[in-house]
């Protein structure tokens, strides 16, 4: 009789439940709860993730990425140093425009500066017109100069064996031109838009180089 109440013991003894397990089960449960608790504060701190790529995530879930520079940041960057960097770099001032109002490139413009002008249908002139009107030479067809001491644009005829027109009359000469005179030049015209003139005037540019 005690040799069978020994063996129901020792079988009792055996499907006792495993005290650590019950531990082991609150400790993972207790993980996933720091998990989501952590990535709704923003980080992801879960027991699979490894601490040295461990990521912000924003409030849906998808990680947010910071873009950087391909250079080193510069925090003393203000808007005084881009202005400083603008002053660089060569400063244009029209002095007036050239506007297509006649031809195939109707509604173009051109900017005029200072100094002469070259017009044609290359690339290589200041005033491209290549627009399909052949009747224009590629090169020198005709030149608008500004003068700034004289405060005047004028008009030449150049090279091209087409005429050069200012208000319908063929220039053979230098002429001078106004605001709102019209150049034609084969089958374009241009409408003359002065900006500098005997009211206004750019002030020179002083740099290292001296007065422009």
């Amino acid at each position: 009789m005690s040799l069978l109440t020994s063996i129901q013991k020792l079988f009792a003894r055996e499907a006792m439940p495993d005290p650590w397990s019950d531990v082991t089960t609150r400790a993972a449960n207790d993980a996933g709860n720091v998990t989501q608790l952590d990535m709704d504060n923003g980080i992801d701190v879960g027991l699979n993730s490894d601490a040295s790529t461990r990521r912000p995530v924003g409030r849906t879930g998808r990680i947010r990425t910071r873009m950087l520079s391909d250079g080193p940041l510069d925090d003393a960057f203000d808007a005084t140093t881009l202005a400083s960097a603008r002053s660089v770099q060569s400063v244009r001032r029209p002095v007036g425009w050239l506007v297509v109002i006649e031809g195939p490139g109707a509604g173009d413009w051109f900017a005029l500066e200072s100094g002469l002008t070259q017009i044609g249908r290359g690339p290589d002139q200041d005033i491209c017109l290549d627009f399909g009107d052949l009747t224009i030479s590629r090169s020198r067809h005709a030149f608008v100069t500004y003068d700034t001491a004289k405060r005047r644009f004028d008009l030449g005829h150049g090279d091209s064996a087409n005429s050069t027109r200012k208000n319908g009359i063929s220039v053979v000469r230098s002429t001078e031109l106004t605001h709102g005179d019209c150049i034609s030049l084969g089958k374009t015209t241009l409408r003359l838009a002065a900006f500098c003139d005997a009211h206004f005037q750019w002030p020179p540019i002083i740099d290292k180089g001296g007065s422009q």
